[in-house]
């Protein structure tokens, strides 16, 4: 229903009217509640409704609580949003936080920033992309495929080529090193990662949780944890589950219960352990 109000000019107010209803509805009606797919439609109802910054904000907040906000389709909108409203600099601070870069997510940033006159970002995010790209969509590709001797592989070779690996690089590999229980491999990046000044997003953090939580290393996660400023949906259920698993059951719940009381919907993985 969003999705064709939001394209029928004339009917945005409706479809965010629509949008308002759905998160105010059950945590447990997943049907009803806002997900990947309605995002991209309120967001485009935003813009043509307000062409302000603010409404974007807001649905900005929404996303991190919801943990939808690492959709590459949501992040594209997100970020073509904020460009369409003139706010360049949240472009292209979602761009830099986005776990996965489609090229469709590469070209909305250097259009942003070519129709901003900023001729110096336009030409350095173009070869950027060209050499980065190939680099990073292997390692992803490898990760999600289970290919983890080659993630690491890899890895080692885009370094030996001189190229600096991203976040979105480095995610890919701390993900390896989670299924793989490669736990001082994981440290390695770690460290890697403080040391060269990398940006602790929320994305980062998570796989870090995820990473020391899958390695039995569980207290070290709670501790990364307790540090982070903003949690979402995905952040908390995997310091769930990682609790749960080690016999922490107690502690597990008293997560469960601050999601709630911060208003996060829980999702089907971080309600199994506390059932």
């Amino acid at each position: 229903m969003i999705q064709d109000l939001s394209q029928t000019p004339g009917f945005e107010i409706k479809a965010l009217s629509v949008y308002t209803l759905q998160l105010c509805s059950e945590p447990n009606d997943s049907y009803r509640r806002p997900n990947s797919f309605t995002f991209p439609s309120v967001l485009k109802a935003c813009v043509s409704a307000f062409s302000s910054i603010k409404p974007i904000q807001h649905i900005h907040t929404q996303l991190l609580k919801l943990g939808t906000y690492f959709d590459v389709y949501v992040g594209s909108a997100l970020l073509d949003s904020y460009s369409k409203c003139n706010g360049i600099e949240f472009s292209h601070r979602v761009f830099e936080e986005m776990p996965d870069r489609n090229v469709v997510c590469w070209n909305s940033m250097i259009s942003a920033f070519a129709k901003g006159g900023d001729v110096d970002s336009t030409k350095r995010l173009f070869e950027e992309m060209h050499e980065k790209v190939s680099w990073t969509s292997l390692i992803s590709g490898y990760a999600q495929n289970g290919y983890f001797s080659e993630t690491f592989a890899t890895f080692e070779n885009m370094g030996k080529a001189g190229v600096k690996p991203n976040e979105i690089t480095l995610v890919s590999v701390i993900s390896a090193c989670a299924n793989l229980g490669a736990l001082e491999f994981g440290r390695k990046i770690h460290s890697f990662m403080e040391n060269n000044h990398y940006n602790f997003d929320l994305f980062v953090a998570s796989s870090l949780v995820d990473m020391h939580c899958k390695c039995g290393v569980v207290q070290d996660a709670l501790i990364l944890y307790k540090k982070m400023h903003l949690k979402n949906v995905v952040t908390c259920s995997s310091m769930i589950v990682g609790l749960a698993l080690n016999g922490r059951a107690m502690e597990a719940i008293g997560i469960f219960e601050e999601m709630r009381f911060q208003c996060m919907i829980p999702n089907d993985i971080s309600c199994s352990p506390t059932l």
